[in-house]
C-alpha cells in the first residue's frame, strides 16, 4: 500500500518513519525546499536565529524514531549545553538562561531583580504540575472524551488543587 504524507515537518517525518517501518511505501510532499518544518534557522547580519523551537526537550522520542527506522541512536549525537538560550531586551538587558538551575536563578536575580527563592518556588510548582498532568497532554488524545473519563486522568485532575 502506498501512503502520501502531506508536510515534512516533525510530525510528518515521524509518521512517515512509523509507516515505512510498518511496511508501507511512503511519499512525503513538502511545500518548502527543506524538511523539518519549524525546525530550521536563518542567518541575518552574521547572527543565527532559530525559526522555531529553540530547545530539544524530549530526546527519547527522537531516539525511539531512530530505533524504529533501524538507525543507531548514537549516530544522532547531542549533549546538553551549559546555556539553553539568551534573552535580549530593548533596554539593553541581556539574560543568559543557564541549564544549571542555581546559575539561572542567580542570573535572574542579578539581571531582573527577581527574588531567586520566589522563582525557585515557581519552578518547583511548575515541575509538580507537569509531573502530575503533563503526560495527559503529551501522550493522550485530549479531543476524546474517553481520555477525560479514564481513572488515571480523573485521579490526576482531582489533585490539581494541591499545587
Amino acid at each position: 500500500m502506498k501512503i502520501i504524507v502531506i508536510g515534512g515537518g516533525v510530525a510528518g517525518l515521524a509518521v512517515a518513519i512509523r509507516l515505512q517501518a510498518a511496511g508501507y511505501s511512503v511519499t512525503i510532499l513538502e511545500a518548502n525546499s527543506y524538511f523539518g518544518g519549524k525546525l530550521t534557522a536563518f542567518t541575518q547580519d552574521g547572527f543565527r536565529f532559530d525559526a522555531g523551537p529553540s530547545l530539544f526537550t524530549m530526546p527519547w522520542l527522537v531516539e525511539e524514531l531512530l530505533t524504529i527506522a533501524q538507525i543507531d541512536p548514537s549516530e544522532f549525537p547531542y549533549h546538553q549545553l551549559d546555556e539553553a538560550c539568551r534573552y535580549f531586551y530593548e533596554d539593553g538587558t541581556y539574560l543568559q538562561a543557564h541549564a544549571d538551575r542555581d546559575q539561572f536563578l542567580t542570573e535572574l536575580e542579578a539581571k531582573l531583580d527577581i527574588d531567586k527563592d520566589q522563582v525557585a518556588d515557581y519552578l518547583d510548582r511548575s515541575q509538580n504540575l507537569y509531573d502530575l498532568v503533563g503526560w495527559i497532554f503529551m501522550e493522550k488524545p485530549i479531543h476524546k472524551w474517553q481520555t477525560w473519563w479514564s481513572k488515571d486522568v480523573r485521579k490526576a485532575l482531582l489533585r490539581l488543587h494541591e499545587y
